[in-house]
This record gives C-alpha cells, sequence and structure tokens, in this order.
C-alpha cells in the first residue's frame, strides 16, 4: 500500500514576547532610560541657570530634591512591581514617611533654613564680646561666615583659622580664599581661586543670657566675623537615626526576599539618599550650594551604591543561611 503524503503547512513560530512587570516603564528603564532621564534632567537644569530662572542655590537646591527623589522612587518602583508579600507596600509607604521627615525636610531646612533665632551679631578683635537677643535654649544651628573676605571682592591669598565661644560652647574653623593651580589637560595647568567662607555647627545651647566671644581671630580672615543662629527643627543625631532605620529595612528586604529583588537590589538606593545627605552636610556652603549637591551626588552615588550592595551581599548570605536552616 502507497504511503499517503500529506501537505503540512509549517507557519513560522515566534517567540513569546518577555513580558516584565512595570509596565511601559519597565522595560523603558531596563533598556535606555536610565541614561535618558538623568541627561534630561541635567540639560534642564543647566538650561534654567543659564537663562537666570534659578540661582546658584535654586540650582543645587533642585539637584539635591531630584537626587532624593530619585531614589525613593526607585525603591518604591521596585517594591511595586514585584510580588512581595502584603505587608511589605504598608512598611514601604511608613518608611515614605520617615524618609520625607528624615532627610527631605532636613535638606530643605539646610538650604532654605528661614529666619535666623534673634539677630545676627558681627564680632571682630576690636569687639570681642556681643551679646546674641533673642536666642532661647535649645538645639540651634549656628552659621559662621567671614564677612571680610566675603566682601573683599577678589581673592586675597588669605586663610587661617577661628575660635569662638557661642552660648558658652566652643566652636572652631578654618577660612580660606586663595587661588591654586590645578591640572588642565596632560601638560598644562591653570590657577582656580578656592573659597571657603562659611561653616556650619550644631550646638545644644543652655538657658541664661547668651554672648559670641572671640577667642581666636587670625587676622588673615579678619577683621569681621559674623555669626547667625537658625533653630533646628530636627537635630542631627535623629536625621542618622531615620537613615540607618530606612537603610536597614532595605537590608532586610534585599536578604529576605533574594528572588524578588535579583536585578534590582534595595539597600543601595537608601545608601546613596544616606551618603548623599552626610556629604551635602559636611560641603555645604552659602553660595556654593550647587558645587556642593553636584559632588555629592557623584560621590554619594559611587559610595552609597557601593556601600549598599556590600550591606545587602552581607544580609543575603547571612539570611540566606539562616533561612536554609529554618
Amino acid at each position: 500500500m502507497a504511503k499517503i503524503r500529506r501537505n503540512v503547512s509549517r507557519g513560522r513560530v515566534e517567540p513569546t514576547p518577555l513580558k516584565r512587570k512595570g509596565g511601559s516603564w519597565g522595560p523603558f528603564l531596563h533598556d535606555w532610560g536610565r541614561v535618558a532621564i538623568p541627561a534630561g534632567v541635567a540639560v534642564i537644569l543647566a538650561a534654567l541657570r543659564f537663562t537666570g530662572i534659578l540661582d546658584d542655590t535654586g540650582v543645587g537646591f533642585a539637584i539635591g530634591l531630584v537626587v532624593l527623589a530619585g531614589v525613593a522612587g526607585a525603591f518604591g518602583w521596585i517594591v511595586w512591581t514585584n510580588e512581595f508579600p502584603r505587608w511589605v507596600r504598608p512598611a514601604t509607604i511608613a518608611m515614605y514617611a520617615l524618609f520625607a521627615a528624615g532627610t527631605v525636610f532636613p535638606f530643605v531646612t539646610t538650604v532654605y533654613p528661614g529666619s535666623p533665632e534673634g539677630e545676627s551679631v558681627l564680632v571682630s578683635k576690636d569687639k570681642p564680646e556681643v551679646s546674641m537677643g533673642g536666642v532661647g535654649s535649645g538645639h540651634y544651628v549656628v552659621e559662621v561666615y567671614a564677612q571680610s573676605l566675603g566682601e573683599a571682592g577678589q581673592p586675597r591669598g588669605s586663610e587661617g583659622q577661628y575660635r569662638l565661644l557661642v552660648g558658652g560652647e566652643e566652636v572652631s574653623g578654618k577660612f580660606a580664599d586663595v587661588m591654586r593651580s590645578v591640572r588642565a589637560g596632560r601638560r598644562g595647568t591653570r590657577s582656580v581661586e578656592q573659597k571657603h567662607l562659611m561653616e556650619v555647627h550644631n550646638l545644644d545651647l543652655p538657658d541664661g543670657d547668651k554672648t559670641v566671644k572671640v577667642l581666636r581671630l587670625d587676622t588673615t580672615i579678619g577683621p569681621d566675623l559674623r555669626v547667625t543662629v537658625y533653630p533646628a527643627v530636627v537635630p542631627p543625631v535623629v536625621v542618622y537615626v531615620v537613615m540607618g532605620v530606612i537603610l536597614l529595612f532595605g537590608v532586610i528586604l534585599d536578604g529576605l526576599f533574594q528572588d524578588q529583588t535579583e536585578k534590582w537590589r534595595l539597600a543601595p538606593w537608601m545608601a546613596v539618599a544616606a551618603a548623599f545627605l552626610l556629604i551635602f552636610n559636611s560641603a555645604y556652603e552659602r553660595g556654593s550650594v550647587t558645587s556642593a549637591a553636584v559632588w555629592s551626588a557623584i560621590i554619594g552615588g559611587a559610595a552609597g551604591f557601593l556601600a549598599g550592595w556590600l550591606l545587602g551581599l552581607v544580609s543575603r548570605k547571612v539570611m540566606g543561611r539562616v533561612r536554609a536552616r529554618i
């Protein structure tokens, strides 16, 4: 019996497209959105600065908000688009409240501290002790500004130290306005002006009458220093505790739910926020907010991601062993 031939049409089988969580934003962020979004934000801020819409303080403030909002948004996006237990999302919302109170709000009050407590006082060697009227007890941010250097208008090639007693609490530091040589290309050098005209101190001031007393004031940075006191709504220790709690939350989630955070870890994002705020607070200076924000974003981004990744790695190793034994 002859074998019957059958015509079977073999159409091309198309592969099932890979579906990523997160809707249309998922593929966008996984492909080139990670580069396009920061580049677009940088172009917009640069345009606002060059057109005069934002000054140095406004640009630096905007950069800080973008960094803090960006890491918080990335954290929330990872939690929202992965299959975590039900309790994770309400806990994340609670962490957002802590994040706003312990990082965003202190950043805002650092750049825009509001009205000072009492009047600014001017001290010098000729007027070594001045009373601070209207300053009560509590935690304050004390701003010391090298007014003589700031009003010079050109580099004086000066640097020196100061030491003051503010309400009985000693503060000290160094100011400078100098020209330094830096490398420009492979062979050349150029001179740039380096200014450091303001320092910020956090103090707990007691009850009673308070004065600012000069203990040391080098002639090279004098004759005048201006001291301004601002109320601190959130003390630094509270900020550090809040940042630690938020970072610990991300580390725990990375350790407990390793499959859900396989591609995008949670701890590095919160570590970036903590590193940014720590570096910004140490580098902040009125009049150079943009420079402080840019360097804090660059150094804090690199150091924060590395530190967060290492913490997440330790958490995954430790909690992986615990889960295996259970």
